[in-house]
């Protein structure tokens, strides 16, 4: 899915939050918005052949990557649909902005993983009875 220009723009202002803690935004093509410190960049994507759209986390030094609507889900009990575009980026943003600390701690994400692989497998044991 392609971004229009005032999805960019308002994904661009819900983000503002990341300038003002000295993040560099960069606008890579129709599908991707990456703020980048030195340690952490945090990707606003859209998918470009899927109607799907995430918020994902990247810890530079240690090479791991985390999508925010997971961590959403199992930290923040937020129930997004990835397929609503605009409406679920402003969600995952707004979390991010609340709880900046805690996503920016790569514990906090470790430990959200395993809260993500626990809910998977929950969900399979329910559709298998």
């Amino acid at each position: 899915m392609v971004m229009s220009e005032y999805e960019k723009q308002e994904i661009v202002r819900y983000a503002s939050f990341l300038e003002d803690k000295g993040y560099t935004k960069n606008i890579m093509d129709n599908h991707l918005i990456v703020y980048s410190s030195q340690e952490i960049d945090i990707s606003v994507g859209f998918e470009p052949y899927d109607d799907a759209c995430d918020v994902c986390i990247r810890f530079k030094k240690e090479n791991e990557a985390y999508y925010v609507g997971w961590i959403a889900c199992v930290k923040g009990n937020l129930n997004v649909n990835p397929h609503q575009g605009l409406e679920t980026i402003r969600m995952l943003l707004s979390f991010v902005k609340e709880k900046y600390s805690e996503i920016t701690d790569i514990n906090y994400c470790r430990e959200s993983d395993k809260l993500i692989a626990e809910f998977m497998e929950n969900a399979k044991k329910k559709k298998n009875t």
